[in-house]
């Protein structure tokens, strides 16, 4: 007789102040899907439209067909969303079947989330620009930060009051339209990614913002690098900022390169959903 066995599938989801991102995988370490969405934090948005959001996100994720019941699904959340880990369940188990939830702090899953390696520092910039860094001791610092999406429109916003008639402006007014008319930070990636296409066209106005946000980027983990003590880190960079833009990215690892020439930089893409899906391999105490 031929023996089967069931395949067991885990899910990681996070949620960054207005974006929600999920990577699916198996028991091995596997990634099978990912995906990214909208915000799911149901304390602002109400249960119904969050329960639409995270079931949207879940249901995109390429090969979620292929895993009917999850074994576990982790989610890595900033402290301040988390306010009845019941109701957080309860949105879970509206939208996919599993016998186990469980919580995982943000920071954490953003520093396990680099693919096979143990990073000093990990760049979040998918919405609001921040950095995580990781002592000798392992203590994890969360310094503010900037250069993410949100703060690429802000600085986009404070340009055009500061100089509505300045040559290329009318461009960058038109990249902002969406936001204008409904700001939220949700959209704050197609926003950023909008104005960063307009700076590879030679748009000084957008050029100068995105440079902007590449110099907040450098000075934020040169402040990091300091904190930490570490010559040599291994820095991992995250969201729409650091890694779809060719400029900030080719900005920030040239001066990062003089700056710190022994640092080695490597993307980490959906970290901290990435990192949940991880932490949910190790045998924990699991809420229900």
């Amino acid at each position: 007789m031929c023996e089967t066995t069931t395949k067991r599938f885990y899910l990681g989801i996070a949620e960054d102040d207005g974006v929600s991102m999920a990577v699916l995988g198996d028991e091995k370490g596997n990634v099978i899907g990912k995906q990214q969405g909208r915000s799911f934090a149901y304390h602002r948005l109400g249960m119904a439209a969050a329960r639409d959001n995270l079931h949207s996100l879940v249901r995109s994720i390429p090969g979620i067909s292929r895993a009917d019941r999850l074994h576990t699904v982790t989610l890595a959340m900033q402290s301040c969303s988390v306010h009845r880990e019941d109701q957080l369940c309860d949105l879970v188990h509206s939208v996919v079947y599993t016998r186990n939830v469980k919580f995982h702090s943000f920071a954490d899953a953003a520093m396990l989330g680099m693919p096979g390696r143990k990073p000093e520092i990990v760049v979040l910039t998918e919405t609001v620009g921040c950095i995580v860094g990781r002592s000798g001791a392992g203590t994890i610092c969360r310094p503010a930060g900037g250069g993410g999406a949100v703060d690429m429109v802000k600085a986009a916003l404070r340009r055009i009051e500061q100089e509505p008639h300045a040559f290329g402006m009318h461009e960058v007014r038109h990249c902002l339209l969406d936001w204008l008319e409904h700001p939220c930070h949700s959209r704050a990636r197609v926003t950023a990614c909008a104005i960063d296409a307009l700076a590879e066209t030679g748009n000084p106005v957008a050029l100068e913002i995105v440079l902007h946000g590449a110099g907040a980027l450098i000075r934020g983990v040169a402040a990091m690098i300091r904190q930490l003590g570490i010559l040599s880190p291994l820095i991992g960079l995250c969201g729409c900022v650091a890694l779809d833009s060719q400029i900030v990215q080719e900005r920030f690892c040239s001066v990062m390169g003089l700056l710190y020439p022994n640092c080695r930089i490597e993307p980490a893409e959906h970290a901290p959903a990435r990192g949940a899906y991880i932490s949910s391999l190790v045998p924990s105490v699991v809420s229900t």
